[in-house]
């Protein structure tokens, strides 16, 4: 299981790496990320396997051990892309509003499991689009 979501993590990168290349303007980086998030969400199986993975190691400790390494450097590196910073710590406010994005988005893979129509979610996506892309901008004027 630890493979596959090291598998996946790989695939995570080379689409949100030249997603978020060249996006200098908060804006462009929280549209750029959640494109590539809806991308990944929608197109096949795969995310909803990691999220089973994921729920898989609230049981098995063995699993949570293995696995925790690779999920902490997802996150790691979509909230320095978020933020635009390619090293150090991002602040508090990038970390927070990238699980909200993540939050949001495997709630999303659980409603197609769920068989909800697509079109409802991608109506839902686009409103989150905009209450993520205004609270960035929120941060980015807080942080300057």
């Amino acid at each position: 299981m630890a493979m596959v979501l090291r598998h996946y993590a790989l695939k995570r990168t080379r689409l949100y790496r030249p997603a978020m290349r060249h996006k200098s303007h908060p804006e462009q980086r929280v549209d750029a990320m959640l494109s590539a998030m809806w991308t990944l969400v929608t197109e096949g199986p795969d995310f909803i396997a990691t999220v089973e993975i994921e729920l898989a190691r609230r049981s098995d400790p063995e699993l949570a051990a293995a696995t925790e390494p690779v999920l902490a450097r997802i996150d790691q590196f979509m909230t320095w892309w978020l933020s635009g910073r390619q090293h150090g710590k991002p602040e508090q406010k990038f970390v927070m509003l990238r699980l909200l994005n993540s939050t949001f988005l495997r709630g999303v893979a659980i409603e197609i499991a769920r068989g909800t129509p697509l079109s409802e979610l991608k109506e839902a996506y686009e409103i989150w689009c905009g209450f993520s892309r205004a609270e960035l901008l929120e941060i980015v004027k807080d942080t300057a």
